[in-house]
């Protein structure tokens, strides 16, 4: 019975290990915040999944404004989750450069300008604003590409074959070395011939 009681819990935690890896990289893309009041400021989140089933997203900004002189005002990141309900803080973006952390899916990211930067409910002042844009690339598998070597037609000539192929002049020149040659040894032949002391 306790082998049985063990080997269920041991399934459990096996079955839950999959669904969490498998949600943590469902929701793996980026969020193009586009501006909403006609000014430069524009923001870019990417977001990519943990181990521990949570999401890491990470902003990247240009043009913020922060006027002198002024009530100091703040960009505050909210997202809407996926399963509906009310908007989540993210938190202050800074000076452009922000990381988050959360553990919802979400469907969309704004960035509203408020007065106090530790507000909890997000004012009607939305700068920007984006839809979530899911990444397949890394979900599916890329096989290499492998080049690929033209076939070889049957009537064409084999590389072996034509290294074999000699260079007419090279048989010319060969044939020449052994005329030379023979033609060598028949001089020394003639010159003993004559040499030879007569009687």
């Amino acid at each position: 019975m306790n082998l049985r009681k063990i080997s269920l819990f041991a399934a459990t935690i096996f079955a839950s290990f999959l669904i969490s890896t498998k949600v943590s990289h469902a929701f793996e893309g980026s969020f193009e915040l586009k501006n909403q009041v006609g000014t430069n400021d524009r923001c870019v989140a990417y977001v990519a999944g943990l181990e521990n089933s949570n999401y890491k997203i990470l902003f990247s900004c240009r043009d913020l404004n922060y006027p002198g002189g002024e009530t100091l005002s703040y960009y505050i990141a909210w997202a809407n989750p996926q399963a509906g309900g009310n908007p989540i803080r993210l938190g202050d973006l800074n000076l452009g450069s922000a990381e988050f952390q959360t553990n919802k899916a979400l469907s969309s990211i704004f960035v509203t300008r408020e007065a106090d930067r530790g507000t909890r409910n997000p004012s009607t002042n939305v700068v920007m604003k984006g839809n979530f844009e899911k990444s397949d690339f890394l979900a599916s598998s890329q096989s290499p590409e492998v080049p690929t070597k033209p076939a070889q037609s049957p009537s064409s000539t084999p590389q072996s074959e034509a290294k074999v192929t000699q260079n007419p002049i090279t048989n010319i020149l060969k044939t020449a070395s052994v005329f030379a040659i023979i033609g060598l040894v028949a001089l020394i032949g003639l010159v003993f011939f004559l040499a030879r002391p007569r009687a």
